[in-house]
């Protein structure tokens, strides 16, 4: 028979492999959109790190209520909150100007946080720059719908809002970036 710490132990285990591949899975997806909420690379990675690191602890203390299926909502309203703490903290108001300050030479237009692999280059880069260009309330809509695959009720969910606006907030979005691409179409 086995004893407590030697079951404890292999569960610990378990949990740190599902963890790591859990993390490996979603990084780059998570340091995207901190990216987006922070508006740089290094508060993103920070305020990335305080989230996982909030989750960890309550998933180790057996407080987090869900299994990994809630996870990634779980970082996502983390990250999002953190933002807002981070941004207050420093004292500074960040207006929106459509663009996104960058460091250690790290350009966001270049990360590519739009995987489409049918669509060509350009147009990649096309819809991201529209994305972008969105006000950050509607771009996180966007973001998160569309490229990280939340359905709206969990995006309702994190952010706090009613569905009735975040559903209302993806119609203005592609309103506006339709707006956009009848001024200037994507080439092919």
């Amino acid at each position: 028979m086995k004893n407590e710490s030697t079951v404890s132990a292999e569960t610990t285990k378990k949990a740190s492999g599902e963890w790591s591949a859990w993390l490996k899975a979603n990084m780059r997806q998570l340091r995207l959109f901190a990216v987006a909420q922070c508006r740089n690379w290094a508060d993103a990675d920070d305020v990335l790190q305080v989230a996982s690191i909030q989750l960890s602890r309550a998933v180790t203390r057996g407080t987090f209520e869900g299994g990994p299926e809630q996870w990634l909502a779980y970082v996502y309203k983390a990250i999002r909150h953190l933002a807002v703490d981070l941004g207050r903290r420093k004292g500074r108001e960040v207006e929106y100007d459509g663009g996104y300050e960058t460091t250690h030479g790290e350009e966001l237009e270049d990360a590519p946080w739009i995987s489409c692999a049918s669509d060509a280059e350009y147009t990649r880069g096309r819809v991201q720059e529209l994305v972008r260009n969105l006000e950050p309330k509607f771009a996180e809509v966007i973001i998160l719908r569309y490229f990280n695959g939340l359905t709206f009720q969990e995006i309702a969910d994190m952010t706090g809002e009613k569905l009735s606006t975040i559903t209302s907030r993806k119609r203005y979005a592609f309103d506006k970036m339709h707006e956009e691409l009848q001024k200037h179409p994507i080439e092919r």
